[in-house]
């Protein structure tokens, strides 16, 4: 505004020259003239940059100015109608002037003079807001080429995501809309904007009624129609000719010159922009289209025929993408999520997102990882995604080279629960161990700063760890709450973020984690309540039911509401160039060019309806393929599937990432089953691999090495019904085998079952033993022990390995060895012997074994409490065979050999040409007594039998008397018929036979010089017992005989009365008083008692005065075949037995030896004295 002054123009002063006084006032019109014409030039030059002429648009496409208006912006919808007279922007104010007659004529006339001539600048443009104006009638014979102009404007000026153009009715003069980018999507522009040419408006028409229209511009011919009339009435209606004139309640108004637009300059310009594209992060990205927002969409976008390059240039910044567009009534701009701390001018690094069922959660939470993934690299960024129910959230996100895991269905796994918590605590550990190596670094922001520096330095991405349905992980694990907090707490410097995610938020489940949540994301919720607990605000219960609409709360008072993408549906389809190699084939097959109108083959056009179509323009055959300019060639009627935004960026991603990956915090969880081919190696002798250790605080999975090589070098395995436990034994003997020869190491087996048979085909198994072989399972004890006894202070060439599978089973058959097993398990280790042994609670081990075995693992336990280990993780076990835990409480997975692998490893063994180890050496099922060692002294050899299968004897001088029992059929009479051969090899002169045979089984049997008498009836038995009686009490010393003729024993001569009695059952025991008493002096007077009965009744026979007698003289005793029921026999134990098999009390197993058929004859069969 220009002040001029008036003194100048009333008459001077008497004192003061008028004429002074007029050049002075003239000179400051003068000069407030040249300032008024200074500002006009600039006033015209800023109008002309707003609003350049039509036919000048075509030339400023490449520049900067194109769309450079926002649906946001002030100007927005500001359209030049042509050009026109305009006042001066700095106007001249002419102040209170006074009488006439006081004024100066000169002066005068020149203030007037020069308030005309720089008042109103001419020719500037006219310009209209059509956001005013609903409606827009154009008539006159310049209609078409004024309105073009109009839309030119519009389309030059904005963005397709600010004005989308259609065109209804006569299309002759707006086939160039097909080339526009805003008549691709008008739907989805912020301003829609209806031109209809060539209709004659009734006022039925739905477009009249559109909300969703911003401005309806008619091209009419000045003829009333409804349209004209609705622009007369509320909006404006213009004529355009030689004039630009407006029809207004006043009257017409010359408005000016008219701008005006042929068709072949607007379809200049509008194949000028046909290619061109918004940028994502542009001021004008409202369309919510993620491709669009991240700048992916055009040509060399998502929906181009190959995936875009992505990360060439890193993020404008760094973790902030687009989530969708605002909401509300205003122009729509795109949201932002800064997931950087306030510090750096971000939300914060964590957050909360809660919506009900249907509110769109999952999409945002999928939209958020796809919009990060797009514009970091896996080097600046990585993913934790977490699903605690089922895992449709993060479908498809596993495959993104950022994702570091995606953890799913952990209400199903609780042991899935617990390895996501050591994961990530793990995860904090490892990035504050980084900072530390790199010199104790305070963040992750100095570590980039070093690494910039150090390229060398591993990258060190940002972490976004997403869990969806937290609240129902914190009702069932409530200690994750802590976790929760010790990443909201290091979070910020170890750039690792966090957003929680939920259907409802119940009072008091946040508990501590409620300060670290700076940004909150509220979708529909259940309740009111929920919404001010989330946001303050009750805002986010009322919002509509379409998924996606949410608030969002990135400070105390800022609240935005949002409309969220949608990255699960089809991507957009991008237009292509048209290539050279199409172009260069529509000779080939049926392909024929058309002219490009927009669409594919039989489509509409857009923005355009009732286009006409002449001859076979634009139409094609059925099963007829089209080239057009808009792209590669499509079928008509086969319309293919496009991938979604969600595939198409993974895609780019993967393309993109060039072989990189994000850093792995979390493998996948143990297998149901791991093949032992898979694991076994040595690491060194007596060292095998048979299992994975799940280590996830240490992000790593280890094979468990067992090492027999250190400590006691024993294997205790625990572990209830069905819980692997032979499985594992079998796996340690076959890595065992694989992994060693067999003049390294061999094995012995006890098995309480059948499922360790198939080891028996390994050539380093010497021998073992399953049900019901409780003999060779002595047997295999006795041949361990051995081992021990013939090394007693060094290692022998090759290391005896013992195993005992179902300890709780094999200690009740095996409890009179179970010292024995005690003594291999402590003097083991210096024989190198290693017992390996299994149990299904630890309190079936006695402590003298169970204290001894420094190694135990455990398998799951029937009942958690029974753990040696540790309880807590005991319970933690899954219920599957071969899951169980290390000494260290570490989970780990038991490898499993199979038969294939047992086969494997015997094949490559005989193939190498080791020889088998030596086998267990077993009693023979028939002895010839000939094969027996010779006999030496007093010793009457029996068999072969005890620990080392040596000949076995019954030394008289030591045991006076010898028992055998059994039972029928057992051997009994074929024990005595040894016994009696061995008496007769001692000579006559040394022994005499005294036969008590009731059943004749040993009549003939006996040589008739070594028979002093026979007797098989009672009569016989009992003259014969009377002589015997007789002759030994002569025997009997003296009073007179020295305690020196008793120990010579020279008081009397003649041979060893051997009295044998086979089975004694039948015999009464009154006819042996006489023996019985004589009994206790059978070593003075040279009686040998030798007895046969049978087991039945002999726990009351026991109590008798012959077998008690007997017993109270510690006989020699072998128990034959015999029933449980029978008791203790000689403290021998009962058990079934092979005829001929026998348990010598004191030593153990014997084989009765089978003599060969004697030559002799019998004796008189009434009994003989000797």
């Amino acid at each position: 505004m220009l002040a001029m002054g008036f003194m100048g123009m009333f008459a001077p002063p008497q004192n003061r020259d008028p004429d002074e006084t007029r050049r002075t006032y003239l000179r400051h019109l003068n000069e407030l003239r040249r300032t008024a014409l200074d500002n006009a030039a600039a006033q015209r030059a800023h109008e002309e940059h707003r609003h350049p002429a039509p036919g000048d648009l075509w030339a400023l496409v490449p520049t900067d100015r194109l769309w450079e208006r926002g649906a946001e912006d002030a100007d927005a919808l500001h359209v030049r109608l042509g050009t026109g007279p305009a006042p001066l922007c700095t106007p001249l104010e002419v102040g209170e002037q006074g009488a006439p007659e006081d004024l100066d004529p000169v002066c005068a006339v020149a203030l007037r003079h020069t308030v005309r001539s720089v008042g109103t600048v001419p020719d500037l443009p006219v310009v209209l807001n059509l956001a005013a104006f609903g409606h827009l009638s154009v008539a006159g014979p310049g209609a078409g080429d004024q309105v073009r102009a109009i839309v030119a404007q519009l389309v030059f000026h904005h963005g397709p995501e600010a004005v989308g153009v259609e065109v209804r009715g006569d299309t002759t003069g707006w086939a160039w809309v097909k080339w526009l980018p805003h008549a691709r999507a008008p739907h989805a522009a912020a301003f829609r904007v209806l031109v209809v040419d060539g209709i004659t408006t009734t006022g039925t028409e739905d477009f009249l009624d559109d909300d969703s229209l911003t401005c309806v511009i008619e091209v009419g011919t000045g003829a009333p129609t409804a349209l004209r009339t609705r622009a007369r009435d509320e909006g404006l209606a213009l004529t355009a000719a030689d004039r630009l004139i407006a029809h207004t309640d006043g009257g017409r108004e010359d408005l000016g010159v008219p701008d005006a637009m042929s068709p072949r300059a607007a379809a200049t310009l509008a194949r000028a922009t046909a290619s061109c594209r918004r940028p994502g992060h542009g001021r004008g990205a409202v369309a919510n289209d993620l491709p669009a927002l991240l700048g992916l969409d055009g040509p060399d976008g998502l929906g181009g025929a190959h995936p875009p390059r992505l990360w060439r240039d890193p993020p404008a910044e760094r973790l902030t993408v687009p989530i969708g567009i605002t909401r509300g009534s205003g122009p729509a701009v795109p949201v932002t999520l800064d997931l950087r701390e306030s510090a750096e001018g971000g939300m914060g690094p964590h957050g909360l997102c809660i919506g009900a069922t249907g509110s769109g959660k999952s999409e945002l939470l999928r939209t958020l990882v796809v919009a990060l993934a797009a514009t970091h690299s896996p080097e600046q960024l990585n993913f934790v995604l977490v699903d605690f129910k089922g895992g449709a959230t993060f479908l498809g996100l596993e495959e993104l080279p950022h994702t570091s895991a995606v953890i799913t269905n952990l209400q199903e796994e609780a042991v899935l629960v617990e390895r996501m918590h050591d994961a990530i605590s793990g995860e904090l550990h490892r990035r504050q161990e980084v900072l530390r190596a790199a010199g104790g670094l305070s963040g992750v922001a100095e570590y980039e700063a070093l690494r910039a520096r150090r390229p060398g330095l591993e990258p060190l991405p940002a972490l976004v760890i997403v869990v969806d349905e937290f609240s129902e992980l914190l009702s069932a694990h409530p200690d994750f709450a802590d976790l929760f907090v010790a990443v909201g707490r290091l979070g910020r410097s170890l750039h690792v973020h966090l957003l929680l995610a939920s259907q409802r938020l119940e009072e008091g489940r946040l508990r501590g984690l409620d300060s670290h949540l700076s940004y909150r994301i509220g979708l529909r919720t259940f309740s009111a309540a929920e919404s001010r607990q989330v946001l303050g605000v009750p805002d986010a219960h009322s919002l509509p039911r379409a998924p996606g609409a949410g608030l969002l709360r990135s400070g105390p008072e800022a609240i935005t509401g949002f409309q969220a993408a949608y990255v699960s549906g089809p991507l957009p389809a991008a237009p292509e160039a048209p290539s050279i190699a199409d172009a260069a084939s529509v000779t080939r097959g049926r392909r024929r060019v058309r002219l490009f109108d927009g669409t594919d083959a039989g489509a509409s056009v857009p923005g355009v309806t009732n286009a006409p179509v002449s001859g076979r323009k634009g139409v094609s055959a059925p099963g007829e393929e089209v080239l057009s300019a808009a792209g590669e060639g499509t079928v008509s009627g086969e319309a293919g599937e496009r991938p979604t935004v969600l595939e198409a960026v993974v895609e780019a991603a993967v393309a993109s990432a060039d072989g990189r990956s994000a850093h792995r915090i979390w493998l996948p969880p143990l297998p149901e089953r791991v093949e032992l081919a898979g694991v076994v190696e040595s690491p060194g002798p007596l060292q095998v691999a048979v299992g994975v250790i799940d280590r996830p605080y240490h992000q790593r999975q280890d094979p468990m090495i067992l090492d027999f090589s250190v400590g006691d070098g024993h294997l205790a395995i625990a572990g209830g019904p069905k819980s692997g436990k032979t499985t594992a034994l079998r796996t340690v003997v076959t890595a065992l085998a694989a992994t060693h020869t067999t003049t390294q190491i061999r094995c012995y087996i006890i098995d309480s079952g059948r499922d360790l048979a198939t080891l028996a085909r390994l050539p380093h198994v010497a021998g073992r033993a399953g049900r019901g072989e409780m003999e060779r399972a002595r047997r295999v004890l006795d041949e361990v022990t051995a081992v021990i006894e013939d090394h007693p202070g060094g290692s022998p060439a090759a290391h005896t390995f013992l195993v005992l599978d179902g300890w709780h089973t094999l200690s009740g058959e095996l409890e009179d060895r179970l010292d024995q097993v005690a003594r291999i398990v402590a003097d083991g280790p210096a024989a190198g012997v290693h017992v390996l042994i299994s149990t299904v609670r630890w309190p079936s081990l006695r402590p003298a074994i169970r204290d001894l075995i420094s190694t135990r693992l455990e398998l799951r336990l029937a009942e958690a409490m029974d753990s040696l280990l540790n309880r807590k993780a005991q319970q933690k076990l899954p219920a599957a065979p071969g899951r169980g835990l290390t000494a260290d409480c570490e989970p780990v997975l038991w490898a499993a050999a199979n038969t294939q692998d047992i086969g494997h490893v015997t094949a490559v063994t005989e193939a190498s040409g080791q020889p088998p180890v030596e086998p267990l050496r077993e009693l023979p099922e028939l002895l010839d007594r000939a094969a027996l060692a010779p006999a030496a002294g007093s010793l009457i050899p029996l068999g072969v039998g005890g620990p080392r299968l040596t000949t076995q004897s019954w030394d008289t001088t030591e045991c006076a008397h010898l028992v055998c029992v059994g039972s029928s059929g057992s051997g009994k009479s074929t024990m005595l018929a040894g016994v009696l051969a061995g008496i007769t090899e001692l000579g006559r002169d040394a022994a005499r036979i005294v036969l008590l045979d009731p059943r004749r089984a040993h009549l003939g049997a006996v040589a008739e010089e070594m028979l002093a008498a026979y007797a098989a009836n009672s009569a016989a038995v009992r003259g014969v017992l009377a002589d015997t009686v007789v002759t030994l009490r002569e025997r009997l010393p003296g009073q007179d005989i020295t305690p020196a003729r008793l120990a010579a024993r020279d008081w009397w001569a003649g041979p060893e009365i051997f009295l044998v009695v086979d089975d004694a059952d039948l015999i009464d025991d009154h006819e042996f008083a006489g023996i019985v008493e004589l009994l206790p002096h059978g070593r003075d007077i040279g009686l040998h008692l030798v007895l046969a009965r049978k087991a039945g009744g002999f726990s009351r026979a026991a109590f008798r005065p012959l077998l008690s007698g007997v017993r109270d003289q510690n006989p020699a005793a072998v128990v034959l075949d015999s029933d449980r029921d029978d008791g203790t026999i000689f403290g021998v134990k009962p058990a079934a037995r092979a005829p001929g098999r026998a348990q010598l009390a004191g030593v153990g197993v014997l084989q009765v030896a089978v003599p060969a058929k004697s030559a002799g004859t019998s004796g008189a069969g009434g009994g003989e004295r000797a």
